[in-house]
């Protein structure tokens, strides 16, 4: 099942958080959200889930307006897990199958499933306070899964995970999507959103100003590879760029240069010989140089289906 927005729109207060929304994510995909904070992702995705209302516009789930029958084939795990304290596991996924509308004869069945999905076993006795951060959102996952969901939508669905179960969770995901559910989620781990994501979208200035797989992100910078320095004569480099075709870029303390043509770290300190280093590195492009690069200077919309 498919999640569209079509001109979506959110005001606070007279302040505009969503300006204008277009997206669609179809069956099967891994959509990733990156933005600034505050920047209006979790209202983007309470919105998609059915928590909050637009302005104006609409969503769109399987090609119909969301209306609250649809509501039930959908999941959402929010940032902080929304647990009782006093259920065990095992009784706040009967709670939340309830609530979703699972039938009775399919409960038991169902509660077990999830919590095999997320490998909860050995604390399906456990009350939900007594669980550490780790282990409240893989049973805040497990809530949304219970129902078997068409739909998925994940705001920071790893926040407090060790990189094992961070893994864990991705794996889960990825095995849904490959099942046919449509899964949009938002994340600041951006080597996991690299990592896992079919396509990847920036919301910024309440709009999505750039979409495309992580690969197609990142060919909008001018480099090959990036060094970053720490260095005093930053001036002479400023001197020595036009003739290499070099662009530099200040991202917060540090220094990131950017090279067209691929080097080594013994060569490229050598190129820099004269200027007092304190600190050089070598590293290909990431996905954090293209969210810092679109999203620290005036662009256009851009898209891209390259890879």
């Amino acid at each position: 099942m498919s999640i569209g927005f079509e001109g979506v729109w959110k005001s606070y207060d007279a302040h505009a958080v969503l300006r204008g929304v277009d997206l669609e994510v179809p069956p099967g995909e891994v959509y990733g959200l990156l933005g600034q904070n505050g920047c209006g992702k979790t209202t983007m995705l309470e919105i998609a889930a059915g928590l909050r209302s637009a302005d104006q516009g609409r969503v769109l789930v399987g090609g119909q307006p969301l209306a609250t029958a649809q509501k039930t084939r959908l999941g959402f795990v929010p940032q902080q897990p929304a647990l009782y304290p006093t259920l065990t596991c095992e009784e706040t996924l009967q709670f939340y199958g309830r609530v979703y509308g699972v039938p009775r004869r399919r409960l038991g069945s169902r509660v077990e499933a999830a919590i095999r999905c997320v490998h909860l076993g050995p604390y399906r006795s456990a009350r939900s306070a007594s669980l550490s951060g780790g282990w409240k959102q893989r049973l805040n996952l497990a809530a949304a899964l219970v129902h078997e969901p068409d739909l998925l939508v994940l705001d920071e669905p790893v926040t407090g995970l060790d990189a094992a179960v961070r893994q864990e969770v991705w794996q889960v995901i990825e095995d849904l999507a490959g099942r046919g559910t449509a899964v949009i989620l938002s994340t600041h781990v951006l080597d996991d959103i690299e990592s896992h994501c079919g396509r990847v979208g920036i919301l910024s200035d309440g709009r999505i100003t750039a979409q495309g797989t992580p690969n197609a992100l990142k060919s909008v910078i001018p480099a090959t590879q990036v060094a970053e320095l720490d260095a005093d004569g930053v001036p002479e480099l400023l001197g020595r760029r036009a003739n290499r075709g070099w662009s530099l870029r200040r991202r917060g303390n540090r220094w990131c240069l950017l090279l067209r043509t691929p080097t080594t770290l013994p060569q490229l300190a050598q190129d820099l010989s004269g200027l007092e280093l304190r600190s050089l590195s070598l590293r290909p492009v990431s996905l954090e140089d293209a969210f810092l690069e679109l999203t620290h200077r005036d662009t256009a919309s851009w898209e891209t289906s390259r890879t």
